[in-house]
């Protein structure tokens, strides 16, 4: 599931709970965070949420 994610987050998708919920599943699990936002990171991008 990293790799669906990742290539998702990659181009600036918003991944949210109707149009990706494996991916937004994913997510939501904190250790899956600190896995993903660290390799964001070194390509300049972070993780990022809204309400």
């Amino acid at each position: 599931m990293f790799e669906q994610t990742v290539t998702l987050l990659l181009p600036g998708e918003f991944v949210c709970s109707v149009r990706y919920p494996d991916a937004w599943r994913f997510l939501e699990d904190e250790a899956q965070r600190k896995d993903v936002d660290p390799f964001l990171g070194r390509l300049g991008r972070r993780l990022a949420s809204t309400r």
